[in-house]
């Protein structure tokens, strides 16, 4: 008898435990039944589903579906195909739930003016050169997006003013079936009738003349291969041209070398980069690496021998709900018996530029950058879009304090004018400076600074405008 009890008591706590753990396993996990999408008018589907990392089927753990669903609604604002992204869970049955995307898609063709300086940043063009427009390149660049409603595009620049540009680039982000496999194809011719031919000081000495002083002809092909979401390789060509004015080269001997006025070359890049950020222009959270191995000077060209490595690594995290803090380590080293000036590296332009330094240019063939800061968000609000003709459309505006700090060790052999009046003297050593900026920041894409910075050598603070952080920034085509 006690023996029969003790069977029904089991069975009777076996029966509780298996509803209970059913119950549990409902309440943490949900099915996926289906995928539907709104508002794609022109982009196909399997566009977007390529951009998220769960499909029809799969079981998402409730523990982290907020951070997945948030995860794949920046991977889709990082096509830049569309203005808003909305994903909402729709309950079926049980624990079968279909997941809806919305979507608004951008104008597919932009006729966009151009209006740029064409010094290194804004701050040496309106401190060094007085906001001369002289100095400014004026134009249009039509951009199609979304050609064919597969990501595809064409931008088309036509830039005049101090400089004349005209450069033709079409991307292909898909070529194969599996769509792990894109194409960027691009050519260009550009002139100037004035150009930096020397650093003195570390500052840079330019040459005007009647004529067009330098001239450049280039195309490019990179292949790109990206078989999961955050990683993706690149495997680019290409083929550069630059002809220069007897005068420049008897000024600067060494800027193509010899005194040459061209210079030929075919160069092959390969380059690797896993992105997990949370934005792509103004990162919070996330982490981003980026390897990189540049041999320039291939084939039946003999004018330039050059090989570059580079390896980028910054990470972001929050510290709280509106505190972030990111650290970044970036190294360069460009190996050649001789490195022509047009050729070099130089310090304080583009993703290679250092907070404190943005009035010098600092040629260097090997440097190794260490930068931080601390941001808190100040305020944020939505505001009515000025252009929102669909009734309720908003964007948003943060403003950011941050607290930063950058350091630097930089190497040169080639550019120093050592001893001289004309002394490069931050070429060599070590490079530090911390301020302190105000970020404002509009549609998590267009980004103004205004900083307050202190470097070692000025031994006083400077104001400084800057319009990105450029941590990761790279060419890619």
């Amino acid at each position: 008898m006690n023996f029969k009890r003790f069977i029904t008591v089991s069975c009777l706590l076996l029966v509780i435990h298996s509803l209970s753990a059913s119950s549990f396993l409902e309440d943490t996990f949900i099915i996926i039944q289906d995928l539907k999408i709104q508002g794609n008018k022109k982009t196909k589907e399997a566009i977007v589903w390529r951009e998220l990392d769960f499909q029809k089927g799969d079981t998402l753990l409730l523990d982290n579906y907020e951070k997945r669903i948030q995860r794949n609604y920046t991977n889709l604002l990082d096509t830049h195909l569309f203005n808003e992204v909305q994903i909402d869970t729709i309950h079926n049955e049980a624990h079968f739930y279909t997941i809806q995307v919305t979507v608004e898609e951008r104008w597919r063709f932009w006729p966009w003016p151009v209006f740029d300086i064409v010094d290194q940043n804004f701050n040496v063009w309106w401190k060094d050169h007085h906001h001369d427009l002289d100095r400014a390149v004026y134009g249009i660049t039509f951009h199609q997006y979304n050609f064919r409603g597969r990501n595809e595009g064409w931008d088309l620049d036509t830039h005049f003013g101090y400089r004349r540009k005209f450069r033709f680039t079409y991307n292909i982000p898909f070529i194969n079936a599996k769509k792990t496999w894109g194409l960027v194809t691009r050519v260009g011719y550009t002139d100037n009738w004035e150009t930096a031919y020397n650093t003195e000081n570390n500052k840079q000495v330019f040459l005007r003349t009647e004529g067009k002083v330098i001239k450049t002809v280039g195309a490019a092909l990179t292949f790109q291969y990206r078989k999961h979401l955050y990683a993706t390789h690149y495997f680019h060509t290409r083929f550069h041209q630059v002809n220069i004015a007897d005068t420049l080269a008897s000024l600067n001997p060494d800027y193509l070398l010899n005194q040459q006025t061209q210079q030929s070359f075919i160069g092959l890049v390969y380059t690797f980069e896993y992105d997990f950020r949370d934005l792509e222009e103004y990162p919070l959270k996330g982490y981003y690496w980026r390897v990189s191995v540049k041999k320039e000077g291939v084939g039946i060209f003999k004018d330039l021998n050059t090989l570059q490595i580079e390896g980028n690594y910054s990470h972001y995290f929050q510290m709280s709900q509106n505190a972030y803090f990111a650290a970044n380590i970036k190294y360069r080293k460009i190996f050649g018996r001789e490195i022509p000036y047009y050729n070099s590296l130089r310090i304080g332009f583009g993703s290679n530029d250092l907070r404190g330094y943005e009035l010098y240019a600092i040629d260097s063939q090997q440097y190794l950058f260490l930068r931080s800061h601390v941001r808190y968000r100040l305020w944020a609000h939505r505001f009515p879009h000025p252009l929102g003709w669909k009734k309720g459309r908003k964007f948003g505006v943060n403003v950011f304090i941050r607290l930063f700090g950058d350091i630097a060790w930089t190497q040169d052999r080639f550019f120093i004018h050592q001893e001289s009046a004309k002394e490069n003297h931050l070429n060599n050593g070590n490079l530090s400076a911390t301020g302190l900026a105000f970020d404002v920041l509009i549609r998590e894409n267009v980004l103004g600074s205004l900083e307050y910075t202190y470097n070692r050598h000025d031994k006083r603070a400077i104001i400084f405008l800057n319009f990105d952080l450029k941590w990761d920034k790279w060419s890619k085509i």
